[in-house]
């Protein structure tokens, strides 16, 4: 049977056979997947099927948890031999999708603050500025992705002001520094709206669960915005498989973040009882304008 559908492929791929032919082991939504695929790398609809389970292959390595994070890379490599008819650019990216999700099972998170009692202290500590005093203003709306950008502009600040985008490009939320290195769209800017909501969802302390929850929604919703899953179905799983590795990072060492920046988030006090910090920024990605 193997030899089979290889043999189908091949005739497929010089034309002697009807793609339907070799991609009938799909069903109707996986086929639409695979003629995406095949649109977005010009290529055959057989190549794309291959593309799609190679894809498929890489989601089955990831969740293999006798796999080290080494042999996983190593299955991801072996897997892209089989690719036919794929630029070396394109294979590579097929690669770096499938490492990214060996790394999901393998990541390791380090921080310092450890005391939770040092928290409720710093918390108690903390000053109620007066919420007359503070001004989160919109700059533009719509700003980037359909995104708003906002800026603090008050005497007395407020939680936007604690706001840290993903992070220093060295380490983020104590990921290590070849882990960041393999979630180019952390650096690039792409989840920045994410990570703003993040970080002030974490300062106004409404919960780690549901602001890490919120934090990977946001992040889905902007792969679906730069890639159509239509148009570009390659990067949009390859943006989505970063967002996921992200997400499970600050899931899994999150809880030392989530204590660490502690304001008063007294419904009276400037920090987070300002109307759209309470209403919309703990809850819905947006951009900063420093």
């Amino acid at each position: 049977m193997r030899y089979q559908s290889i043999l189908v492929a091949a005739l497929c791929m010089f034309g002697f056979a009807k793609s339907s032919d070799c991609n009938e082991r799909f069903n109707q939504k996986d086929l639409k997947t695979v003629n995406n695929i095949a649109n977005e790398l010009d290529i055959s609809p057989c190549v794309a099927g291959d593309v799609f389970d190679y894809m498929n292959k890489a989601h089955q390595f990831s969740y293999r948890k006798i796999l080290s994070k080494e042999e996983c890379n190593t299955g991801c490599k072996n897997e892209a031999k089989r690719l036919n008819g794929l630029d070396e650019n394109t294979i590579n990216e097929l690669i770096n999708i499938c490492e990214s999700k060996c790394i999901l099972d393998n990541i390791e998170i380090t921080s310092n603050f450890q005391n939770e009692s040092e928290f409720i202290n710093l918390e108690k500590r903390a000053p109620c500025d007066p919420i007359s005093q503070a001004n989160v203003s919109l700059v533009k709306s719509n700003y980037n992705y359909g995104y708003n950008q906002y800026q603090d502009k008050g005497t007395k600040k407020t939680a936007l002001s604690n706001v840290n985008g993903c992070g220093p490009k060295s380490k983020v939320m104590g990921i290590d520094a070849d882990t960041i290195k393999k979630i180019p769209f952390l650096l690039d800017g792409t989840f920045e709206p994410a990570c703003n909501m993040h970080d002030i969802c974490y300062v106004c302390q409404k919960g780690k669960s549901t602001c890490d929850t919120r934090f990977k929604d946001g992040m889905m919703s902007i792969c679906n915005k730069k890639y159509s899953t239509k148009k570009h179905p390659i990067k949009n799983a390859g943006c989505k498989v970063q967002a996921e590795l992200f997400y499970k990072a600050v899931d899994l060492g999150g809880k030392n973040a989530y204590n660490g920046k502690p304001v008063n988030t007294g419904a009276n006090c400037a920090a987070c009882g300002v109307t759209v910090i309470k209403n919309t920024l703990v809850s819905t990605p947006f951009y900063v304008k420093k």
